[in-house]
């Protein structure tokens, strides 16, 4: 039987994956995680060894989750955005990925695969090899402020409109004020 055909395991991931986002890693106990499966707590020593173990397999899943909604191949800006926005749907990982982080976790044990950032680095190494991106940007540094401007939106929406008046505004009209916003500030970098 292999390990994802394993209903017990299955049912730790999910648990595990449920319990980090709301509380934490540092929050959580390998008890409180069975018990939300329905599985005896000596099956996360069985099929993990630890919780550390079970916290980079949940992180592996939903990275794992995040590339494959990554559907296009195309590499410009149009494509990006909506990969931008198939990310910020998976709420588990970026919410497992505040608090772990918050608590403490190195992000090196916690993911070893970094998708959407590798994709925002290779769309911008692509546009600075045809000459179309500036020299003086480093393609490492924009993947890195752009997902900070994706991260930040995602996780302060809520703060983010209030303080800046434009929680009266409609959603879809922010969304595409602030689509509008990057793509201005993506075609100023070239």
């Amino acid at each position: 039987m292999e390990p994802n055909d394993n209903p017990s395991r299955e049912a730790l991931i999910k648990a595990a994956t449920s319990l980090f986002g709301e509380r934490g890693p540092a929050a959580v106990s390998t008890r409180q995680i069975a018990n939300e499966a329905g599985v005896n707590s000596g099956l996360i020593h069985r099929h993990f060894r630890t919780k550390d173990a079970l916290l980079r397999e949940v992180m592996d899943r939903l990275v794992s989750d995040i590339a494959s909604a990554n559907d296009s191949e195309r590499q410009d800006p149009e494509s990006l955005f909506r990969f931008f926005l198939a990310a910020g749907e998976q709420t588990g990982y970026w919410r497992l990925l505040a608090r772990s982080l918050l608590d403490g976790v190195d992000v090196r044990e916690l993911q070893t695969e970094f998708p959407t950032m590798k994709r925002i680095q290779e769309l911008f190494e692509e546009l600075k090899r045809s000459g179309e991106l500036d020299d003086a940007f480093d393609p490492r540094v924009i993947s890195a402020l752009l997902t900070c401007l994706g991260l930040g939106w995602l996780i302060f929406e809520p703060f983010l409109l209030v303080a800046s008046g434009l929680d009266q505004e409609e959603p879809h009209d922010v969304s595409r004020a602030v689509r509008r916003t990057v793509f201005s500030m993506i075609e100023r970098m070239r």
